[in-house]
């Protein structure tokens, strides 16, 4: 929005201005009773994950040229995007409010799994989902080549779709049609929704390795039940 309405150069100086205040905010943490080994653990984390939320980026931009991207690689790119900017949040917070780096871990580690099971999740939906609940056509991200999971697996699971893929021209509405069932013919849908489900049993682990309080427990439980259930 920013760049539309008051041009590039704006835009950027405006996200350093916003990069710098988040960094006021973790020296803030002085003037409460946070000690001083936990701020500096929590700048450690914050700048640890600013580098690899770059790398995420970097890795997303070029698996827009590749012609092939592995599972693995993927797997990779979204930690470095959703799921590391998911576990700093809840890595700090308890870092912050118990002292202790080792329950912050596994809070970090619940979210970091829940950011990955969240975007498979999303990934699915994008070619599954009702586009009366989603509010796009599943067609879209066909359409526009996006290298989500279902898709690298199908791409290492059928020749059909990696010369669909490689031919430059345009998909057409039959295209579509013809790969998401090339797609559901390798188990694709499976193998994504089998995925979401490995890092929701592993975030479900590390919350209960914390022993959060019931409380806090229940709410979180309940966050992990509606990303899971979400339709849109």
């Amino acid at each position: 929005t920013v760049w539309q309405i008051w041009g590039v150069p704006a835009a950027i100086n405006i996200g350093d201005a916003m990069f710098t205040l988040a960094f006021q905010a973790l020296h803030r943490l002085a003037d409460s009773d946070v000690s001083p080994e936990v701020i500096l653990e929590a700048l450690h984390a914050f700048s640890d994950t600013a580098f690899t939320l770059t790398h995420g980026q970097h890795l997303d931009m070029r698996f827009e040229s590749e012609e092939l991207v592995s599972v693995d690689a993927y797997l990779t790119m979204i930690q470095g995007k959703t799921a590391a900017l998911v576990s700093l949040s809840a890595y700090l917070g308890a870092l912050i409010a118990t002292e202790d780096p080792d329950v912050a871990m596994h809070y970090g580690n619940f979210a970091l799994g829940l950011g990955i099971s969240f975007q498979i999740h999303d990934d699915i939906l994008g070619i599954w989902g009702d586009p009366k609940v989603t509010g796009k056509s599943a067609a879209s991200d066909i359409l526009s080549r996006k290298k989500s999971l279902p898709v690298l697996y199908g791409l290492t699971k059928s020749d059909t779709l990696r010369n669909r893929y490689a031919d430059p021209n345009p998909f057409s509405d039959q295209d579509v049609t013809d790969i998401i069932k090339e797609l559901e013919a390798v188990d694709a849908l499976t193998f994504a929704q089998q995925m979401e489900q490995v890092w929701n049993e592993r975030a479900l682990a590390e919350l209960e390795a914390a022993e959060p309080a019931e409380r806090g427990a229940s709410k979180l439980r309940s966050l992990m039940d509606a990303l899971f259930d979400r339709q849109s």
